[in-house]
Parts: C-alpha cells; structure tokens; sequence
C-alpha cells in the first residue's frame, strides 16, 4: 500500500512539474506575442502563436544538439593508458608497440578487421589488445581480461 502512494506521489508530482512547465512556457510566449503585435502588424493571437511555434523550434533544435554530442560521445574513442603496469609488461608493451609503429602512417586508413577493429563495436568498447588464446589451461584466467577461468568464460564450448 505504501509503495502505491509512493508511486501515486511520484506520478502526480511529475504531472504537477509539467503542466508548470508548460504554463511557464505558454506565458513566455504570451509575453513575445504581445511584443512582437507592438512591432509588427499581427494580432495578439497571431504574434503568441508565432511566438510558440519559435520556441518549439529551439526546443527541437536544443534536442537535435543534445542528441548529436551523445552520439559523438558513444563513438569518441576512451583515453588509454600508454603505461605498462608492471616491468614483465613493459618487456611486451614495447615489442607491441615497436611491432606496430613499424608500419604506422596517420594518413593511411586499415580495412575492417586487420587492425583488430570489429565493425559491430562501438570504437569505444573496442578491446585495448588482442588476446591471444592458444596454449591457455583451462583452469588458468582467461586472457580476455574478464578475471574467469578460460573454461567459464571463452573455453565454452561454441563461444
């Protein structure tokens, strides 16, 4: 019974913030409208009514920004760490990276799937490294980096 009201409270505050919202809004533009009948030859309807339609433009222009940053943000690529953690690492990290500055030039672009880049990822969830899967026990973590044991986690089989 009291998670109902709880809920109840919740749905009726929502309502209550909207229809200020609105009321606010509807004022603003009765208050553009009646300076723009001043200036212009409209009535007092005409100039709210354009006065509403102009800030429901900004309101959908507004959102189209706000959507545009996420989708920019969904795709940015993550700032990785170029550090080693530990000395044993840092042996590997280099023989990488020397591997693959061999051939790096910015101006070239790689196809799908020959750097490691998998189309269906986002770029910014794409894997930091390879893993490398042979000669792993089955006991032994898995070289994914999720902290299971190889067969609980990409030595199932089918995965």
């Amino acid at each position: 019974m009291k998670s109902i009201l709880v809920i109840l409270f919740i749905v009726v505050a929502a309502l209550l913030v909207v229809a200020i919202g609105a009321g606010l809004i509807v004022l603003v533009a009765t208050g553009l409208g009646a300076v723009l009948s001043g200036l212009l030859p409209f009535s007092a309807f005409e100039a709210t009514l354009f006065s509403l339609i102009a800030i429901l433009g900004v309101a959908v222009l507004i959102g189209q920004i706000v959507a545009a940053i996420a989708r920019f943000q969904a795709t940015a690529e993550p700032v990785r760490s170029a550090a080693p953690d530990d000395e044993e690492d840092e042996e590997e990290w280099e023989d990488e990276n020397e591997e693959d500055n061999e051939d790096w030039d910015e101006d070239e672009e790689e196809a799908p799937g020959e750097s490691g880049f998998i189309p269906s990822i986002p770029r910014w969830r794409q894997p930091i490294k390879r893993a490398r899967f042979e000669n792993v026990g089955r006991n032994d973590p898995c070289p994914c980096g999720s902290g299971r044991e190889f067969k609980n986690c990409h030595g199932k089989p089918g995965a």
